[in-house]
């Protein structure tokens, strides 16, 4: 099961200028927060078959991996 369609992350159902679910969840890595929004007819897509990246194209390469795998790239800050 993809980590975002587990117990893992939380999700938000907005309906608002447009139908879009937030999906909120903890990097299994850094513990450190990452949110993801998505169309809801984008999600409809994917649940029905299509590919993460040709259902969610907006979305950047380390968001849909967190969505997969709960994992996401945190740039280094450095001081």
């Amino acid at each position: 099961m993809p980590y975002f369609l587990s117990n893992a992350c939380t999700y938000k159902e907005v309906f608002n200028p447009e139908h879009v679910y937030i999906f909120t969840g903890k990097c299994v890595i850094s513990k450190q927060e990452v949110t993801v929004k998505v169309r809801g007819e984008d999600l409809y897509d994917y649940n029905h078959g299509a590919f993460i990246q040709d259902a969610f194209p907006y979305l950047s390469a380390d968001e849909r991996e967190f969505m997969m795998t709960g994992m996401f790239e945190f740039p280094d800050f450095e001081e």
